[in-house]
């Protein structure tokens, strides 16, 4: 995601007698704000933002201008800046030669965001001296609205000799001559547009889409996509239209089209992302455009079925922490220690991948469990990790006598007072073998109840999510959520399952969402989302303190001996109470945010084991953080550190474990792409 702060002018300007966080007032007729501005405050954390409608989007820009064309005019300048520095930055991924002379066609209807698009393609022209731009107003110059018009006037005076007006017979005798353009500027229709399309807007679509074009760019909503019939509804379509998917497209339900639609290799969302786009063939790869309207001091309530408790998107202020200064007086201690039980004599990458991953995003320790026989090889490579040999089964899977190794680290990791946070990663590359599992169940009944605790890969068993005790990290690509949830990925279906297991479960994907169904209702204090920590650094198991009134003693306990904790037996860490009820989970809805960052360059065995990785540190890292937070921040430096892979080398010539040399380099990039 490219931010671009609002203007100064964008922060509501007042009027007399005005306040500046003033909101115009709403008619009785209007529809009901679902929430007050005390309370809006209070849900919004700064690193999500509302998912609207696209009715919902238009009633909030009415609320949040209240007619002040110096507002308009600020937002479309800072919309159609943003745009440009985004479709720059996604072109460098074609190669320098894309940008030597680009050439670029502009679709500009009469409205705002064909405003949008014209300020964008001024923003290209004065950064690159020799690009030159084709402008088609669709609807001839008379129909264009006023901010539209005062776009058009201002990229023509000031690049009269690089811009140039066509009209449909030029459009047409382009497209018979197969003319090549670097990019393509779709500002015809924004969210406002309800079909059907008129007879020059198919006439223009139809003709872009048959041109070669290196990149075509849809401003908001690709043209010809209008909203859903059901307004306001939280569902979107799954996300399973887009390329790189394995998802059925026979699925997508929810926007309708009229007519041909823009075929978009990108959309850029400004100022907010609309439910109609999402999980959308025609709109390509989702990007969203920040402008500040959701600054807490400044915008108005949201409208009717609209809340900041509700679907999000993620931005890149979750990040914040990873960009600050270490705190000198920090020790490795401090800084996390990440447990991975992983690997097996047939996947034995995996285990290395996650392992890598975990010190690489920053761990100060990590200690991985893989079996005896890989300890000699793994040691050599990664010399920085802690390698404890577990005893294998016959096929080279971790037996069930190697629990004691486990236990005896995470007691003596978290029983040391000057001790930071510590998480369990299960998963990557174990196998199916029988033992194996049964492993897995044991794990989690004694320490999901005492640490965060993220299962991935073969660890995911339906059986095991549905009778754990505790809540749990889950981070299934679409296959495994078919296997372990039964139903096929929509949004309700995830809902559905979130809720019932009681996790944080990160659907992995083109549009990876992730839905927190552990801060469901009344149990919200008690699931990792909510829990926090903070004296996790000062946390004994019960082995060093004396037995809790409200825990049954062990048959290898006595009063006043000291304590060994074994399977099933350990008591939770101070400040982490497990919920007792999983019925409790049942009240409310879970929301589902939805990560936009990543690129298809992750399409490769592998990624989701570094995934697993980089969280497993995020949540040992910041143990007075709540548990989706750290995973949401995990998961938007996965898919930045995608992109910026993607955009320094080709995506077909890498491999996975490469991703992990540019995590610096995300956290670090220039946010102006020009050059």
């Amino acid at each position: 995601m490219v931010e671009a702060p609002l203007p100064l002018s964008m922060k509501r300007i007042p009027r007399s007698g005005e306040a500046v966080a003033a909101v115009p007032p709403v008619s009785s007729s209007e529809a009901n704000v679902s929430c007050t501005n005390r309370e809006l405050a209070t849900l919004l954390t700064g690193w999500a933002h509302p998912i609207l409608s696209a009715a919902q989007a238009a009633e909030f820009e009415r609320r949040l201008f209240a007619g002040d064309k110096k507002c308009e005019w600020a937002a479309m300048q800072a919309a159609g800046r943003a745009v440009a520095q985004a479709v720059w930055r996604d072109l460098t991924g074609l190669g320098p030669q894309v940008r030597q002379k680009p050439r670029l066609l502009v679709l500009a209807g009469k409205g705002h965001n064909g405003g949008d698009a014209l300020i964008a393609a001024e923003a290209i022209l004065a950064e690159q001296p020799t690009a030159h731009a084709e402008v088609f107003l669709v609807h001839g110059l008379r129909a264009l609205r006023p901010l539209a018009w005062r776009a058009w006037a201002t990229l023509q005076s000031r690049f009269p000799d690089r811009v140039r007006p066509i009209s449909a017979r030029d459009l047409s005798t382009r497209v018979n001559a197969q003319v090549r353009y670097t990019l393509c500027l779709d500002g015809v229709f924004g969210f406002r547009f309800r079909p059907p399309m008129d007879a020059r807007a198919v006439a223009a679509v139809a003709a872009v889409n048959a041109l070669p074009i290196d990149l075509r760019a849809a401003v908001d909503l690709p043209s010809g996509l209008r909203a859903s019939a059901t307004e306001g509804s939280r569902q979107s379509p799954p996300v399973d239209a887009a390329p790189h998917t394995d998802l059925p497209a026979a699925q997508v339900a929810g926007g309708d089209v009229a007519g041909p639609v823009f075929r978009a290799d990108f959309t850029y969302a400004t100022g907010s992302v609309k439910r109609e786009v999402l999980g959308r063939r025609e709109a390509g790869r989702l990007r969203y455009l920040d402008l500040g309207f959701f600054k807490r001091e400044s915008f108005p309530p949201l409208p009717s079925g609209a809340s900041l408790a509700g679907d999000c998107v993620l931005t890149e202020a979750v990040l914040a922490p990873l960009r600050a200064w270490r705190d000198p007086q920090t020790h490795k201690g401090r800084e996390g220690h990440v447990f991975v039980l992983a690997g097996s004599r047939e996947y034995p990458g995996a285990a290395l991948m996650c392992v890598l991953a975990a010190l690489r995003s920053g761990a100060g320790l990590v200690t991985g469990f893989v079996p005896e026989s890989l300890v000699p090889s793994f040691a050599a490579q990664v010399p920085e990790a802690i390698w404890v040999g577990w005893p294998e089964t016959e096929r080279g899977g971790l037996a069930l006598e190697g629990q004691y190794l486990l236990r005896e680290r995470i007691e003596r990791a978290v029983g040391s007072r000057s001790a930071g946070g510590a998480s369990l990663v299960i998963g990557p590359g174990i196998g199916r073998e029988r033992e194996t599992q049964t492993l897995v169940t044991e794990l989690v009944k004694a320490y999901g109840p005492v640490l965060p605790l993220l299962l991935d890969a073969d660890a995911l068993q339906s059986e095991l999510i549905k009778n754990a005790k505790s809540p749990l990290i889950l981070t299934p690509h679409a296959g495994e959520f078919r296997r372990i949830a039964g139903t096929e990925p929509t949004d309700a279906h995830l809902r559905e399952f979130a809720s019932r297991a009681g996790a944080i479960v990160v659907l992995k994907g083109p549009v990876t969402r992730i839905c927190d169904g552990s801060a469901v209702g009344a149990a919200a204090e008690h699931c990792p989302s909510e829990r926090h920590l903070s004296s996790f650094n000062q946390s004994l198991y019960s082995a060093s303190m004396p037995v809790e009134s409200g825990r049954p003693r062990s048959s290898r306990e006595s009063p006043g001996s000291e304590t060994v904790p074994v399977a099933g037996e350990v008591s939770a860490l101070r400040g982490f109470t497990p919920p007792s009820d999983r019925t409790d989970f049942a009240h409310g809805e879970p929301v589902i945010i939805y990560s936009l960052f990543g690129d298809p360059v992750l399409a490769r065995g592998g990624s989701g084991d570094l995934l697993a990785g980089m969280i497993g540190t995020q949540l040992a890292k910041r143990p007075e953080e709540n548990c989706l937070q750290a995973t949401c921040r995990a998961l938007a430096w996965h898919g930045l550190t995608a992109e910026t892979l993607s955009f320094s080398q080709n995506p077909e010539t890498t491999h996975t474990v490469q991703l992990l040399n540019h995590l610096g380099d995300a956290l670090r990039q220039n946010k102006t792409f020009f050059s």
